[in-house]
């Protein structure tokens, strides 16, 4: 008897043109722009995405009042500390993963026109 072979296509959907972003708590797919319209937060189930500090800064902050403070101060590591790797290693892991120079990003800035200090961290 001669080898039969049968194809089954496929059925995808077709690619929406509007990037997309799948819940992983509740799976809903919900556009990116409208998940950043929400905060971050799933609008199907409060889901909290993770964001960055210059992310939620500007989140709670009125429109171009952050004004940064204290940027050019670096960690410094007086104690030599070594745990499973040099303690400067993971410093410049951290560094690169995240962009910034710091845990915390810190400033000056206006939530609904009053004046505060922010200081927002990065983990």
């Amino acid at each position: 008897m001669a080898d039969v072979t049968v194809e089954i296509a496929s059925r995808r959907a077709a690619p929406s043109p509007l990037p997309m972003w799948a819940c992983p708590k509740c799976a809903v797919e919900i556009e990116r722009s409208a998940l950043r319209a929400n905060l971050s937060v799933c609008p199907s189930c409060g889901f909290h995405t993770r964001i960055s500090a210059r992310e939620r800064v500007s989140q709670l902050t009125d429109p171009g009042s952050f004004s940064e403070r204290w940027a050019h101060l670096r960690t410094l590591d007086p104690l030599g500390f070594v745990d499973l790797e040099p303690y400067p290693e993971r410093l410049h892991e951290a560094q690169a993963a995240s962009g910034l120079s710091e845990a915390i990003v810190t400033g000056d800035a206006r939530i609904g026109g009053y004046p505060v200090i922010l200081a927002v961290m990065d983990f």
